[in-house]
């Protein structure tokens, strides 16, 4: 399983028990912050060559606007407007 699967997973799990817009803030920065996980892991691939750097910068963002997309989802849904 890769980092970018691992990330995925985590936040789906993750998201299934947040309860509050604080916890779902909190999930946000942790992953898609300027310090979080995602970005972090987006700097790393620098040091890649640059077949493996665009294959896993595209498959990096695909991740980004899937989790984007899933949090505004939950947001929506604690906030009663699904």
């Amino acid at each position: 399983m890769s980092e970018l699967d691992r990330i995925q997973r985590d936040v789906e799990r993750e998201l299934e028990r947040v309860r509050s817009l604080e916890e779902l803030e909190d999930i946000r920065v942790r992953v898609l912050g300027e310090k979080g996980e995602l970005t972090i892991l987006l700097q790393s691939f620098e040091n890649l060559s640059p077949e493996e750097r665009d294959v896993l910068g595209s498959k990096a963002s695909e991740l980004r606007r899937f989790l984007e997309e899933a949090i505004r989802s939950r947001e929506d849904e604690i906030l009663g407007r699904n």
